[in-house]
């Protein structure tokens, strides 16, 4: 798509701890950054609704208008101590549907 005529883009993570309901509760912090190129996209996520199954999902909106039918990398950073921030790599991900 083409960036300047896109939808402002959204992301939604979903966290699931194994085994169910092991997630920390120091893992508040859910961040982003999305790689289109040599642009990216930062965002703090939030928290949203929490599964009976203790999956937490976090949400972002406001995002550039990218996509959608376009391949982001996606960096997911969860807070797992005040001091430390796990990250998660995620290659080639389609950007779906923006809104």
């Amino acid at each position: 798509g083409d960036p300047v005529r896109g939808s402002l883009l959204y992301a939604t993570v979903r966290l699931k701890g194994a085994p169910p309901d092991t997630i920390p509760p120091t893992a508040g912090k859910v961040y982003l950054w999305v790689v289109h190129g040599s642009d990216v996209w930062s965002a703090t996520l939030a928290l949203g609704p929490i599964d009976p199954d203790g999956t937490r999902t976090y949400f972002v909106s406001g995002g550039p208008r990218w996509g959608p039918g376009i391949d982001v990398d996606v960096v997911i950073g969860v807070r797992s101590s005040p001091s430390d921030v796990a990250l998660v790599l995620r290659r080639a991900v389609p950007i779906l549907m923006t809104s």
